[in-house]
């Protein structure tokens, strides 16, 4: 195999396996910021029941 041919390989070696860790990347930071939505939601869900259950007292 000439030096061309391996550097050309390696190359794109190279840039395929930096291609795979972006996306690896991309896909954990899309999953980093479902979890944090879902425990946004679930955060304001209890604040939410925490003021009806408070009103409900202050009502009767």
């Amino acid at each position: 195999m000439s030096t061309k041919r391996l550097v050309r390989k390696v190359h794109e070696e190279v840039s395929e396996a930096r291609e795979k860790v972006s996306s690896l990347k991309l896909r954990r930071q899309e999953e980093g910021a479902s979890r944090r939505e879902k425990l946004r939601q679930a955060c304001l869900q209890k604040q939410l029941e925490k003021f009806k259950a408070s009103n409900a007292g202050k009502l009767s």
